[in-house]
């Protein structure tokens, strides 16, 4: 919740979620995986690329990247 929803990354992300929502949820288990890759890739690919970031916990105040696998499970 909070300020974080309305990031523009965020709501490019949410938005891109949305438009595979029905490819994603028709999809096989294993095709599940690449439409979630698909997303992923695509935010990382933008100009300047997409991250995908969690509260740093020994940090206050700061972010750290989650890397892909996690971003995908996301």
């Amino acid at each position: 919740g909070g300020l974080t929803n309305h990031h523009p990354g965020n709501v490019l992300f949410r938005k891109l979620v949305r438009s595979k929502q029905e490819e994603y949820l028709r999809a096989t288990k294993r095709d599940k995986a690449g439409v979630a890759r698909e997303i992923v890739d695509t935010i990382r690919h933008l100009d300047p690329p997409g991250r995908f970031l969690k509260k740093d916990p020994s940090n206050p105040g700061q972010w750290v990247e989650i890397g892909n696998r996690k971003a995908r499970e996301k």
